[in-house]
């Protein structure tokens, strides 16, 4: 009798395991309803080649160090994944838009957008984008993606925006 019970215990976590089994195999990643806080589509159903799949697969955004203008790895990665979406879906041209955070002058500030934006365009165009489809522009610190007093958040205004047109 001693062995009946865990006998029992392991049938019955088998049995409601097999409940989370579907027919693509465990834990069947189908629509779930409605989700809080998740960007349009959520990725589901994502038509391939559309704006939406641009930004939720590939990446629209890269970020830059205090001051700097140079791509870390993480960035060319980003840059090396839009850049084969572009050369797959050529019907877009691309505007580039650089942010700079909150410290230095707004004219310094426009200067190192720009050049932000101009070394993603030349990284696009080493992997094989027309830079004929690629304008870039900056935005400064004008309108940044977090307003804050704290040093902590500034790092979300350095970056480039790659959107599609």
């Amino acid at each position: 009798m001693s062995g009946f019970i865990p006998r029992v215990c392991a049938v019955a976590m088998v049995v409601a395991l097999g409940g989370c089994l579907g027919t693509d195999g465990p834990l069947s990643s189908g629509p779930v309803g409605d989700v809080t806080n998740a960007p349009v589509g959520a990725g589901i159903n994502v038509t391939a080649g559309s704006k939406e799949d641009f930004i939720v697969n590939v990446g629209r955004r890269i970020f830059f160090a205090k001051d700097e203008a140079t791509l870390d790895d993480t960035a060319r990665e980003t840059l090396n994944n839009q850049a084969a979406w572009l050369n797959q879906y050529t019907r877009y041209r691309v505007k580039v838009q650089g942010y700079a955070d909150e410290p230095g002058g707004p004219a310094a500030n426009k200067a190192l957008g720009l050049k932000r934006a101009e070394a993603t365009k030349a990284y696009l165009m080493e992997r094989g984008v027309d830079g004929g489809r690629i304008r870039t522009t900056s935005r400064g610190n004008s309108e940044p993606t977090m307003r804050c007093a704290d040093v902590s958040c500034w790092a979300q205004n350095r970056h480039v925006r790659t959107v599609l047109e």
